[in-house]
């Protein structure tokens, strides 16, 4: 998706969001790792994923309705 939005000029401000995602997904990666590293392993927990859940959710809705936009 990175690539996509990076290679039209028109796209800086979804080129943005994209980042946000991926900057999100990153975030989720490290603390996952982290909880895996703890003796026992834990997963995360599920007051964790709904608290995350909703970010990924805004993230995706602004890329969709900006590229709406675009196409317009």
């Amino acid at each position: 998706m990175e690539a996509r939005t990076t290679s039209v000029a028109q796209n800086g401000i979804t080129t943005e969001q994209v980042s946000n995602l991926r900057d999100s997904i990153e975030k989720l990666r490290d603390q996952h790792r982290a909880n895996s590293r703890k003796n026992p392993p834990r997963e995360l927990s599920l007051d964790l994923l709904t608290t995350l859940r909703e970010p990924f959710a805004q993230q995706i809705r602004a890329i969709l309705v900006l590229q709406q936009a675009l196409d317009r």
